[in-house]
């Protein structure tokens, strides 16, 4: 399975933060918010590992990972040259990733769990349509709406509906089997002009194809899409920090992964700040 985290968009909302380069690029709380996504890849025991983004962007990203290659994990950028929806992405990636099982994370979808890599992972040898990942919200309005049955299958999925038959969303999380690329090929851009990855899901719903994985109420799903959400997203990982220590850290995700061992880990964060550093062996302590 390869990962594809998706950095595009102009993020008008955080203007003029993101003047100089994307949103994914900002700091959440002590590190830049792609940090969370690769992480979250490596954790789930996935090496090859896709960014897509602006053509602003891409030296940054390739700055940030350049040495990573080195420990066994590839982190590509590749250029989107204009927003096309999330969709698009998969045409973007395709001549890389033709014959893989796919991981698709969205980079401004933060979640504080300790387990949502195992979640990922468990689908990794048996993958077959899409896997959705799914949580209640209380406005579902703003995102792709789901109606499952009381079996959990899905009946359908709704993109930004006015009235919503459930609570349940789409997440920034979709696995997807490598026949996705059989599909995108039949994508059309909708009313807004985008290709949507809820049209690609109901093309593996008609197939009776699409499963949801609902995360539990302990997963806790932050929002980054204003100024202040950003700050209140900050705190939260603070203070989720100061209980279990470093989150959302690939140096320690390679050290989980078994990419470097703890001399090497601490090597790799000594120029960073004290309090990063010991936040880094706070939780090398607890486990």
């Amino acid at each position: 399975m390869k990962g594809i985290i998706l950095a595009g968009g102009l993020a008008t909302r955080l203007r003029p933060s993101t003047i100089v380069f994307g949103k994914a690029l900002l700091p959440i709380y002590n590190k830049p918010m792609i940090f969370y996504s690769v992480s979250l890849l490596i954790e789930s025991g996935i090496y090859d590992i896709y960014i897509v983004c602006t053509p602003r962007d891409k030296k940054f990203y390739e700055e940030l990972f350049k040495d990573y290659k080195n420990y066994g994990v590839n982190v590509n950028v590749l250029i989107e040259e204009k927003p096309q929806g999330p969709g698009y992405c998969f045409k973007i990636v395709e001549e890389h990733c033709l014959n893989d099982d796919l991981a698709l994370v969205f980079s401004d979808n933060l979640f504080l769990s300790k387990d949502i890599s195992k979640k990922i992972t468990k689908y990794k040898s048996k993958l077959d349509g899409v896997v959705i990942f799914a949580k209640s919200v209380d406005d579902p309005r703003r995102f792709g709406v789901i109606e499952i049955d009381d079996q959990n299958n899905i009946k359908g999925i709704e993109e930004k509906p006015e009235n919503p038959k459930s609570n349940l969303v789409t997440t920034g999380i979709m696995l997807y089997s490598k026949d996705v690329f059989d599909k995108v090929d039949k994508l059309k851009p909708s009313k807004r002009g985008e290709y949507e990855t809820t049209d690609l899901n109901n093309m593996f719903l008609t197939e009776k194809r699409a499963k949801v994985e609902i995360l539990d109420e302990e997963c806790e799903w932050l929002d980054t899409g204003t100024h202040e959400s950003l700050l209140l997203s900050s705190l939260k990982i603070k203070d989720f920090e100061s209980q279990n220590g470093i989150y959302g850290s690939p140096e320690f995700s390679l050290f989980l992964a078994g990419k470097i061992d703890k001399n090497k880990l601490l090597e790799l964060i000594k120029t960073y700040p004290k309090d990063y550093q010991e936040s880094v062996i706070k939780r090398l302590e607890l486990l």
